[in-house]
């Protein structure tokens, strides 16, 4: 009978656990044919002040976007698309190279992240580009 106490008791725990898992995850789910979702190449950064810009594309430079996460490069942030405005936000905590207390920006500047609270402005987005851009950097990609 203690087996059996034990047993229920396990399992009780690991269903009470896998609620609570897929609770949590739904507050990740993609959302429907979001037409940014996707994996990008960062092909030009271009500097708003200077005029001046950079071709990138053979440094193989990645945006991964589906639904509400964002991740380049080992970092993954909270995403939200709103009209033609993209938010990336957030650190999320769990990611493999994030530690939230002692998470360092520099690595992420080469990809166009200068804050955990970015807000670029979407100037095109199509099926094969993406153009967006904040008040230091325009990046465009090409969808890989």
């Amino acid at each position: 009978m203690n087996k059996h106490k034990r047993f229920i008791r396990m399992m009780s725990g690991a269903l009470l656990l896998t609620t609570i898992l897929l609770s949590a995850c739904g507050d990740i789910s993609s959302t429907d044919n979001r037409k940014i979702d996707g994996y990008w190449l960062l092909t030009n950064i271009d500097s708003i002040a200077k005029g001046q810009g950079k071709n990138v594309s053979q440094e193989k430079m990645f945006w991964a976007i589906e639904g509400k996460l964002f991740q380049t490069n080992g970092l993954t942030l909270m995403t939200e698309k709103y009209r033609d405005t993209l938010r990336l936000y957030r650190p999320v905590s769990d990611s493999a190279s994030v530690d939230s207390k002692h998470l360092s920006i520099e690595p992420y500047r080469r990809y166009g992240i200068n804050s955990f609270d970015e807000h670029f402005f979407i100037e095109q987005l199509t099926q094969k580009h993406l153009i967006v851009r904040n008040t230091i950097l325009r990046l465009q990609f090409r969808r890989y």
